[in-house]
């Protein structure tokens, strides 16, 4: 990647690696914790109608891994995290859709 940088872009390359912050699992979790807290409490009663979906080109390159994580902490089940697209599933009784990106240190790096 580093190849692919032209000289007079090293300035703009910097500014930008610089943004970039590196957090561990343990982090990651505390973050989900913390979102989780927010999301119970902006959806309230109405959170079992709640889908979520992550973000990206596929589960695995958006931190979808994570996915496990979110329901253990909002205390969903699967179906509220369905692998179908969303587009293909009965949206009447759904409340919200909630699309979550995580990025993984493999993301960074395409």
């Amino acid at each position: 990647m580093v190849s692919k940088i032209r000289t007079s872009e090293f300035d703009d390359a910097f500014l930008i690696l610089n943004k970039i912050k590196y957090y561990n699992d343990h982090e990651i979790k505390a973050f989900i914790e913390s979102l989780s807290k927010e999301i119970k409490y902006i959806f309230g009663q109405n959170l079992p109608n709640v889908r979520f979906y992550p973000l990206g080109n596929s589960p695995a390159s958006s931190g979808g891994n994570f996915l496990y994580t979110y329901s253990k902490e909002l205390g969903l089940s699967e179906y509220n995290f369905p692998y179908i697209p969303f587009n293909q599933i009965e949206l009447s009784n759904v409340y919200a859709l909630v699309f979550l990106m995580i990025l993984s240190v493999q993301d960074s790096r395409q």
